[in-house]
């Protein structure tokens, strides 16, 4: 699954979990600031186009602010559930353990 997110600066996205992991590509944007529910420190962060980041699952309720003076335009990607799991051929065969992840894919 693929989401496109589209956010002027100043505007928010909802308070959440990050429970999957996701690959992230920045299509445009300079600058964003993480804020948690809990209280804790928020964090600016630089982003530039063509950034790619594979942002872990997290149990910790946040939301991401555009602070920068660019609209954030960007598409995040999903595993499927059944990349997720391993596929069926591979069930019993010991190769389940062996399943990349989207983030196996980035470059680094």
């Amino acid at each position: 699954m693929v989401r496109r997110l589209r956010l002027p600066p100043g505007e928010a996205m909802p308070w959440g979990r990050d429970p999957f992991q996701r690959v992230a590509v920045i299509l445009r944007s300079d600058l964003l600031s993480i804020e948690y529910r809990d209280g804790g420190e928020s964090q600016r962060v630089e982003i530039t186009p063509g950034q790619v980041e594979c942002e872990e699952p997290g149990a910790r309720v946040l939301w991401a602010v555009i602070s920068g003076e660019t609209t954030l335009r960007a598409s995040h990607g999903f595993p499927s559930r059944s990349s997720r799991r391993g596929s069926a051929a591979d069930r019993g065969t010991g190769f389940e353990s062996r399943q990349s992840s989207p983030c196996d894919m980035i470059a680094v």
